[in-house]
């Protein structure tokens, strides 16, 4: 259910704001994507068998969350105008849960039913003249309700043509006196209850043209009403706290429960009734009594759920997060949040580096905008400028929460409608400041006239810092902005992630991103009503907007033009000579670009998700491009198919589009199919096609020997590489071989409880010369199957020279033979190829002693992780530290601070955080950076990145 203040406001604004124009349609906008809501969830309901939850949001977006696997399946969207148009306030499944009806603040006041089966064919309902409020499929799927901000309730026919799903207006109910928050249909399908902020529900007879009953024991605005599961009762919520039980044909029976707070939404499943408050209240329907609360890390919800397998979604906060309870024990069993870093405070030092930090007290991280590399450490930082109140003799102090006093004669008055509240301000000279607003940047004269507007943001401005005729602010979806003050151009946005990824762009695009950072934004083309918006990763335009000295010198010069000439021109100061120059149409307009994006339509199958019977089939996909097409590539589980690794281009369907036929042999019982694609401008994959193999019915009776038995367990190949000893002693380290020595010994152990056979290599010290480590990757290629995995274990130095990374193999000598080094460009190429999923874990910028030749290389993981992990590349990457860190050694420790880590992770079973007995990526990932960052104070991070194609991966199993 949306958010009453929210609701208000919508109510209002958009009789103010300008209509969206269909030629919007085909303009591409960078929209942030923190793989989780980045605003309130405003509705939420889990799939007929409950291994889905579905949410909507103010951040305009429809998140399907996988409840099993703990993670995020897939998101949708719809549309992402300016403000907050199209944010989504409702949403209702089909009985089936084919079909998702959503509505909210969208340009026409529509309600759009997606197919959820293929995500792409949307239905348009349109009539209601306001934003829509809440919407109900009837169980028999053949109605639709739906209610709007005016108190107007329509019903819909719902029927199906040739398959498709159709919607035709049935009626329209009128009798609310304001707008209406919440419906129900009762189980038979024939009747409607409705909750509205009048103070009143209404009880409709669908089967009669008489009045409504009307129902009024509420004494305020009524925010929720739910039929019981057998249609005998009705429950409804108030924003005085009480709750109260109704018989069918509406007459007050009891008043249920009083929970003291609005009841913002509540949900019922047989005897179970879920209030949802400041947090989650059970009661038993039929006596009343209280069974308990359920604990929820925000301080209000927004929306519960409740599933037919005894599962419970209570959403909340300003940041929308999600936590599933199972009510049979109790217990918390997910939680779905943002990953967005928190920040309450900005700061700006000398030296352009942006300072943060998660409460008032000192600065904790960094971005330095000159070298746009993260700073772990900011006390040596001189200058830095915070939000300042009060200099040379005047001081700003707020009157009301409108108004601003700038210490003379003057004052700001803030408006409630274009500016909002007063959010931060600060002094920027003796002649300018800056005050933000809910909805505005603005600077005004010391005697509070208007100066002008910084534009380009679109949540609160909460603080702010100005040195040097840069100003930054911070805004309420925790977003970090740069301005030119002087020209009041908006030079460059960061975002920050919770495991301190980040990625900092321009306004055109440009951007420069930590290894793990491109996903979270991405280019977003809003499409005519009855078509999703499509969205793309800012990786898949890499190669035309990965331009780091773009983003540097828009900053640094304070103007984007400027900065395109700067570079164009060669006179940038780069610091590598791979600099990559702004191309010419991505500059002039971004649309252009990432409309040329290829296309890829599924023929077979059909639809989402099919099973199968036999582990063959064929698929089949049309790609449209606007330029020729370079590679192809079908990925299962995120990892080549083993027989269509080479997929020639296929047969041409026309100058630019291929069809793309393959058949596959699968090995796995659930296999997710996606078919990569690169042309001149973008390197994507496609949306996935899930491939269930179903039980056989006779497994090994009379099948014919092709068919491959799904459930054999798979073998683990493990190449660990380990080199303290290097032909030059001024090379050398200490613990690398003792590294992966043991890393082999662990997963040897441990392994033989999951895989059924273990293929080891060692290459330790004098047996890592350069071509034994080639030769040991090549070896890889002729044994490993789809249903393996493979281990590889790095312990060495690593370089980045000239924006390329190297291992140096035990043989190597930089300055006599430069040559005798380990491309991980190569490496990587190889390990790409192989069929089965590979895991990665590299401590290859080892501190150790380094000597002069060797200190005048950099060490820069950064591009090698990115390059690896890609969707193309498809390999899980473990890193011991991130960007240009030394990962540290000790006798103390015996190993590395990484390898320790991993080692006590799973040796000792400490990896095992929910504990279940089995060791997921995600959890490694965890405790090994919590533990390495604990040994090291804080020193040294790993990272852990995968590709998008790649969902949950288990390493481990402790009770096998």
């Amino acid at each position: 259910m949306p958010v009453v203040i929210k609701l208000k406001q919508i109510v209002i604004s958009i009789l103010i704001l300008a209509n969206w124009s269909a030629a919007n349609a085909q303009n591409a906008r960078l929209v942030i994507d923190p793989q989780a809501h980045a605003g309130i969830v405003n509705d939420l309901v889990f799939t007929s068998n409950g291994k889905f939850l579905i949410s909507v949001s103010d951040d305009k977006t429809i998140r399907i969350w996988d409840v099993e696997k703990g993670m995020l399946d897939r998101t949708l969207r719809t549309f992402s105008g300016d403000g907050s148009e199209g944010a989504i306030y409702a949403l209702a499944l089909s009985p089936d849960s084919r079909f998702l009806a959503v509505g909210g603040y969208f340009q026409m006041n529509e309600i759009r039913i997606i197919n959820l089966e293929r995500d792409t064919e949307v239905v348009v309902l349109k009539g209601h003249s306001n934003v829509i409020t809440s919407l109900d499929f009837s169980n028999d799927g053949l109605k639709l309700a739906s209610s709007d901000a005016t108190g107007i309730i329509r019903l819909w026919d719902i029927g199906f043509s040739d398959g498709v799903i159709t919607g035709t207006s049935e009626k329209v109910l009128e009798g609310h006196t304001a707008q209406v928050y919440d419906i129900s249909f009762a189980p038979n399908s024939k009747q409607l209850v409705s909750a509205s902020y009048d103070g009143s529900l209404k009880l409709w007879d669908l089967t009669e043209v008489e009045k409504p009953i009307s129902m009024t024991m509420h004494i305020d605005k009524v925010q929720s009403c739910s039929f019981s599961s057998d249609g005998k009762w009705i429950v409804s919520g108030g924003n005085k706290g009480k709750v109260i039980l109704w018989d069918k044909r509406g007459a007050f029976s009891k008043f249920l429960a009083s929970i003291g707070e609005p009841v913002r939404d509540i949900a019922v499943l047989g005897d179970e009734l879920i209030i949802s408050g400041s947090k989650g209240y059970r009661f038993s329907l039929s006596s009343s009594v209280s069974n308990g609360q359920l604990a929820v890390p925000f301080s209000a919800t927004s929306a519960v759920a409740i599933s037919s397998t005894n599962l419970v979604a209570l959403a909340g906060g300003a940041q929308g997060t999600i936590i599933v309870y199972d009510l049979k024990s109790n217990e918390p069993l997910q939680l779905f949040k943002s990953r967005t870093q928190k920040i309450a405070r900005i700061g700006i030092s000398n030296d352009t580096t942006v300072v943060f930090s998660n409460s008032n007290e000192e600065f904790t991280s960094g971005i330095n905008l000159s070298s746009l590399s993260y700073i772990w450490e900011t006390t040596k930082l001189e200058g830095i400028a915070t939000e300042n109140h009060e200099e040379n003799g005047y001081k700003l102090l707020p009157i009301d929460k409108y108004t601003l006093s700038t210490g003379f004669s003057g004052k700001v008055e803030m408006n409630p409608r274009i500016d909002g509240r007063l959010r931060s301000f600060t002094i920027i000279d003796d002649e300018t400041i800056a005050v933000g607003g809910d909805y505005s940047l603005k600077l005004y004269s010391r005697e509070g006239e208007f100066k002008t507007e910084l534009k380009g943001f679109n949540s609160a401005i909460t603080s702010i810092a100005s040195i040097n005729n840069r100003i930054v602010g911070l805004s309420q979806d925790k977003t970090i902005r740069i301005w030119n003050t002087s020209t009041s151009e908006l030079l460059a946005t960061i975002f920050l992630t919770s495991k301190n990824d980040w990625i900092c762009w321009t306004p055109q695009g440009y951007y420069q991103a930590s290894s793990g950072g491109e996903k979270y934004i991405g280019w977003q083309i809003d499409e005519e009503a009855n078509k999703p918006s499509k969205f793309y990763k800012s990786s898949v335009f890499a190669s035309k907007f990965h331009a780091p000295e773009m983003v540097k010198q828009t900053i640094g010069t304070g103007s984007f033009e400027i900065a395109k000439e700067k570079v164009k021109e060669g006179k940038a100061i780069f610091a590598s000579s791979n600099v990559k120059l702004p191309n010419k149409e991505a500059s002039a307009k971004p649309s252009k670009i990432v409309s040329a994006a290829p296309v890829i339509e599924w023929i077979t199958p059909e639809l989402q998700t099919f099973e199968l019977n036999q582990p063959k089939i064929t698929i089949k996909a049309k790609v449209k491009s606007a330029s020729k097409i370079k590679l192809v590539k079908i990925l299962i589980n995120g990892r080549p198919s083993s027989n269509s690794r080479g997929v020639v281009i296929p047969k041409s369907v026309g100058e630019f589009d291929i069809l793309v036929e393959q058949e596959l042999v699968l090995s796995n019982e659930i296999n997710e199919v996606r078919i990569f694609v690169a042309n001149q401008e973008a390197k994507m994959v496609s949306e996935k096609r899930v491939i269930n193999l179903a039980n056989a019915g006779a497994r090994g009776q009379g099948r014919s020997l092709d068919i491959i038995n799904y459930m054999d367990r798979p073998d683990l190949y493990i190449l660990s590489i380990g080199i303290s000893d290097y032909v030059l002693p001024e090379y050398d380290l200490n613990y690398a071989d003792d590294d992966a020595g043991s890393i082999t010994e662990v997963f040897e152990k441990i392994g033989t409880k999951v895989y059924k056979n273990i293929n080891s290599t060692k290459l330790l010290n004098s047996e890592a010369d350069k071509q034994a480590i080639l030769d040991a990757f090549d070896n890889l290629t002729h044994k490993v199957q789809a249903k393996d995995m493979v281990l590889i274990f790095i312990a060495s130095h690593g370089i980045n020279k000239e924006g390329k990374f190297f291992i140096l193999p035990h043989d190597a000598d930089l300055i006599q033979k430069p040559e005798v080094v380990v491309s991980w460009k190569d490496i990587t190429q190889t390990l790409s190829e192989l069929p089965s999923n590979v895991i990665v874990m590299i401590d290859a910028c080892r501190s150790g002693q380094l000597g002069v030749n060797l200190t005048k290389f950099g060490a820069n993981n950064t591009e090698a992780l990115r390059s690896a992990s890609s969707d193309e590349n498809g390999l899980v990457l473990m890193a011991a530290s991130t960007g240009s860190e030394s990962a540290l050694e000790t006798p103390q420790w015996g190993h590395g601070a990484f390898t320790l880590s991993i080692l006590e992770g799973i040796e000792k079973g400490k990896a095992d955080i929910k504990p279940d007995g089995t060791i997921y990526l995600r959890e490694l990932d965890f405790y090994v950076s919590e533990r390495t960052i604990e040994l090291t104070n804080d020193v040294q991070h790993p990272t852990t990145q995968k590709p998008s194609t790649i969902s949950r991966l288990s390493i481990v199993n402790l009770n096998k």
